[in-house]
């Protein structure tokens, strides 16, 4: 996924991209859910999934900071290279998206915001990766719960 997300591929491997990351949050989702389902006991597992719902947001919002602050020094350096000499107009370009499709495809600042979109987009993909390195660790380090063998709660619902 880091070398398609480029923009000299076509839109088609940025729509195959998004779709391999909505199947994997999907069952990221589905799998972390059962995993505590499976190792709560009955009257924890509210609990267990109100955490996991606060961890998710306060992992989400720590993996936005470090997302923005890649973005923040990438963009703008990667346009400066691509159009060097002209800070103004760069910075113009990086604050402004209608500034940035004010211009034509094809002309040279269009090209540069496009590069540095796309540049930006390959340190993201690449810290993305990276973080994901260790939770191949974790997943294989969790217990093994024989769902088949645990015994239901029994009783009368109120």
């Amino acid at each position: 996924m880091i070398l398609l997300r480029k923009p000299n591929y076509g839109i088609g491997y940025v729509i195959m991209t998004q779709i391999f990351i909505a199947f994997g949050g999907g069952g990221l989702v589905i799998s972390e859910e059962m995993a505590v389902i499976a190792a709560a006991p009955h009257e924890g597992v509210t609990s267990m999934l109100a955490l996991i719902g606060l961890f998710s947001s306060v992992g989400g919002a720590i993996g936005s900071a470090i997302a923005t602050a890649i973005y923040t020094k990438k963009f703008p350096q990667a346009l400066d290279r691509a159009l060097p000499g002209n800070a103004t107009l760069n910075a113009e370009l990086y604050g402004s998206l209608p500034v940035q499709l004010s211009y034509p495809m094809g002309s040279p600042e269009r090209d540069a915001v496009i590069h540095a979109y796309g540049e930006a987009m390959w340190y993201l993909t690449i810290a993305g990766t990276v973080m994901l390195v260790p939770c191949f660790f974790f997943i294989g380090i969790w217990k093994d719960f024989k769902i088949k063998e645990l015994r239901q709660v029994k009783g009368t619902v109120l």
